[in-house]
Order: structure tokens, then C-alpha cells, then sequence
């Protein structure tokens, strides 16, 4: 027999369906499950994902160990995805800083605004469309909204507030993560971050081997298995002095306990059902450093993996190794695409720093011979190491 969910809640897209069915009785070990419905994707994914509102009907058949058939079938409703803009009035400032948030929501299924739920990473909250927030301390922090609605939906971006100390002239600090917290698996989320210095160069690194050297990316993340949660960090280093500037570097981090949505039992909904795992290494080295990537696609169709190196050649398969005879901050993407219109890109960030020469040093002394006293000059240069300025200190026997 199989039973059906007679009303399954609207969900919406892309709506992925846990338990729409259950195989039970019949005889021996069951030989074969075959879903089929109304929108083609399920038949060719055999799986519940529904990526387009509208109503569908979707069944199961089912086959025992004897050949006995059973099926059934219901409809599934699917809201159009809920959509957010979020926004903050400033990113930086002086200290007290006092921002506006806002948030507006479109589509979904009764979504409301007012629901959104802010977090200023300096340990407050506060609910609403329209919320707002004094940072009272210098320093960064990581402001997030998150939207769900009836339909399970959910939107939501992180902001980094760079807030400075009165009089400072550091270089500045900011940047997005959209989305941020409850992401559907397979969702593409966008990393986008800028400086008040023109100069300054960025690294991305994510908890999961991902990452980019360049100020704003797109990626398709994969969630971790269930034992390990459902958390990812993100850190983003951003250095002035190798632009040529005399600041410090900076480096925030920002830690999503429920960056991918989980539901009861454990579910965790997908986008699709296109999936690409892929790896790749070392992520830093001296030139001439040679990487080396794999990646696997899954899904629909048979999909294939390829790669994309720095200077835009695409290379089709899913090995990949390139050499990289010159310092610098690459990035090297893994690439899968379907039938279906899905995609999915993974990023790795690779940095080739320039060997360090050793360190030397030029020195002489004049007089060498003379009527006491005698006072002498000395003159001395140093080059490698890691670098100037460099420290001199004299001693005379």
C-alpha cells in the first residue's frame, strides 16, 4: 500500500516535500519506487523539488517482492519564492554610529516584513520592517535579517558594520553575504565586500575549502552531513600594505550556527537536485606551484563537472592541475551545469607568495687606521629577509 499526504502545506519554490508518501505491507523486499507527475523535473530527478509556483499533482508507484503494484497520488501547492530587499542606511561611521535597517518582502507565501528578525553582532536584536541600532564601540560587526514566512521560505543578509574610533584614518571595511542564515541547499549565495581604500586586495576562506581572492563572488554551497550541523564560517582578510599602503590588515569573521536550513528531523531542503562536491589544493605556496582539483557532479541528466582557471580557459572533466609560475591571488572555479537550467560553482582561493631572497648585508668602516682617538664612520645596507625597514646595531671590540 501506499499511503499519500492528502494536504501537504504550501511550500514555496523551490519547494522541496519531505514525506509526501509511505511504502508499507506487501510481500518480500521491495523492488522498485518510480515517482512521476504533472511538472516533468520529478520524474527525471525522482525526487519532490518543485522549482516553479503552481499546483501540481504528483504519485508513486510501488513494487514488492512479487510483483505486486500499488500507487497513489496527491496535489502540492507552490507559493512564488519569497524575495527580500534589506538595507542599511550606513556601513561605517564613527562612533556612536546609529543606523536605520529596513526590509521589504515580495512573493512567498503570507510573508510579512514586520516578522524580520535583526541581529547587530554586538549581542542586541530587535523585530521588525523597520528597526534601528546606535554601535556604541569601535569596531566591526556583523548585522543580519532574517525573513521566513508560512510557506517555509526564507530570506536574509548579513552586513559588516565597520564603526571607527573618533580621529581614526584606517582604511574602512564592508561587505554582504546574501543570503546569510536558514539557506536552501544548493542556493547560490553572493559575497561582496569594498574598502575605502582603492588599494586594498581581499581573501575569502569558508569553513567548507571554498574561498576567492577577489572582492565579491557567487557560490553554490553544499551543506555539511548531518552530524556535523548545519554551520559555516567565513572570514574575510583584507590586506592595505601589499597595495601599497602603511595600515594593518583587517580580518572579520562571521559565524552562521544555521547557515543551511534544516526542518524537523533533520530535513534539509534542496534547491535542486543538482549537486557538485569538489576539492582542490594546496591553497598557498611559492611559485612555481602546481594545483590540483577534483570535483564530481550529480543530478539530472548526467551532469558533467569542469574547471575555470584564473585567465579564463575552462578545462572540461573532473581533474583538473595548473601551474602558477607568478606571486599573486588567483581563483579557480569548479563548474557543473544541466539540462534543467541549474548550475553550481565552487570557488578556491589560491595565493603564490614571492620566494624570500636571503637576507644580506653590506657594511664598511673608515678609518681603518689612525692617531688615537680615532673616530670612525660606519655604513651599512641590507636586502632580502622578509623585508625593510631593517634593524642595524654596531658593536666595536
Amino acid at each position: 500500500t501506499v499511503r499519500a499526504d492528502p494536504n501537504p502545506p504550501v511550500r514555496d519554490a523551490p519547494a522541496d516535500f519531505p514525506s509526501l508518501f509511505q511504502v508499507v505491507g506487501g510481500t518480500g523486499a521491495p523492488t522498485g519506487e518510480r515517482l512521476a507527475a504533472t511538472d516533468p523535473y520529478i520524474g527525471a530527478c525522482q525526487c519532490t523539488i518543485f522549482r516553479a509556483p503552481g499546483t501540481y499533482t504528483v504519485s508513486l508507484t510501488a513494487t514488492d517482492g512479487i510483483g505486486e503494484v500499488a500507487s497513489n497520488a496527491t496535489n502540492v501547492t507552490v507559493a512564488p519564492a519569497l524575495t527580500a530587499r534589506f538595507a542599511a542606511s550606513a556601513m561605517s561611521g564613527t562612533a556612536p554610529l546609529s543606523i536605520a535597517f529596513s526590509a521589504v518582502a515580495a512573493g512567498g507565501y503570507r510573508a510579512q516584513a514586520t516578522r524580520t528578525q535583526w541581529t547587530f553582532g554586538d549581542g542586541t536584536g530587535a523585530v521588525g520592517a523597520d528597526v534601528q541600532h546606535t554601535f556604541d564601540a569601535p569596531g566591526l560587526y556583523a548585522a543580519t535579517a532574517d525573513l521566513e514566512d508560512a510557506g517555509f521560505g526564507n530570506a536574509s543578509e548579513a552586513f559588516l558594520i565597520d564603526v571607527t574610533a573618533p580621529g581614526s584614518s584606517a582604511p574602512v571595511v564592508t561587505a554582504t553575504i546574501d543570503p546569510a542564515v536558514n539557506v536552501t541547499a544548493g542556493s547560490s549565495v553572493r559575497f561582496a565586500a569594498a574598502s575605502s581604500d582603492p588599494n586594498a586586495t581581499f581573501r575569502w576562506t569558508l569553513s567548507d575549502g571554498a574561498g576567492a581572492s577577489s572582492p565579491g563572488f557567487l557560490a553554490t554551497l553544499a551543506p555539511p552531513p548531518l552530524s556535523v550541523g548545519a554551520n559555516l564560517s567565513v572570514r574575510l582578510a583584507v590586506d592595505f600594505g601589499s597595495a601599497g599602503g602603511s595600515a594593518a590588515p583587517v580580518t572579520a569573521d562571521y559565524n552562521a550556527s544555521t547557515f543551511f536550513a534544516t526542518e524537523s528531523g533533520g530535513f534539509r531542503p534542496q534547491a535542486s537536485d543538482l549537486g557538485l562536491l569538489a576539492d582542490g589544493g594546496p591553497g598557498s605556496g611559492a611559485p612555481p606551484l602546481t594545483w590540483i582539483g577534483a570535483a564530481v557532479a550529480t543530478g539530472p541528466g548526467a551532469p558533467t563537472a569542469r574547471w575555470q582557471l584564473p585567465n579564463g580557459t575552462e578545462t572540461a572533466g573532473g581533474s583538473v592541475a595548473a601551474t602558477f609560475d607568478a606571486a599573486g591571488e588567483y581563483t579557480v572555479w569548479a563548474l557543473a551545469a544541466d539540462r534543467w537550467n541549474d548550475s553550481a560553482a565552487i570557488p578556491f582561493a589560491v595565493a603564490v607568495t614571492a620566494p624570500i631572497a636571503p637576507l644580506t648585508i653590506r657594511a664598511s668602516l673608515a678609518p681603518l687606521v689612525g692617531v688615537a682617538p680615532l673616530p670612525v664612520t660606519g655604513r651599512a645596507a641590507a636586502a632580502g629577509g622578509s623585508g625593510g625597514p631593517y634593524t642595524y646595531r654596531w658593536s666595536f671590540g
